[in-house]
């Protein structure tokens, strides 16, 4: 079962999130007994290419990322 949320359409190459695995999360996250950090499983529009997974793992996508408010996560 994917989660998914109506997005606009998109160019058909662009690489998109469409949702998360749900049902793959750990049962406690959001609980206080749930870990602080863990994986969330997501289904993209599309299987990514090797430059684009290059630029998801990027220091300057950390820092856009951190600048954001979110510097605990990781792609």
């Amino acid at each position: 079962m994917t989660t998914t949320q109506d997005q606009p359409a998109k160019d058909a190459g662009t690489l998109t999130l469409s949702g998360v695995l749900a049902p793959a999360l750990p049962h406690d996250v959001g609980t206080a007994r749930g870990s602080v950090l863990y994986t969330v499983p997501a289904v993209f529009s599309r299987r990514d290419e090797s430059r684009e997974l290059d630029l998801l793992h990027s220091v300057d996508v950390a820092r856009r990322l951190a600048d954001a408010g979110y510097s605990d996560v990781e792609l």
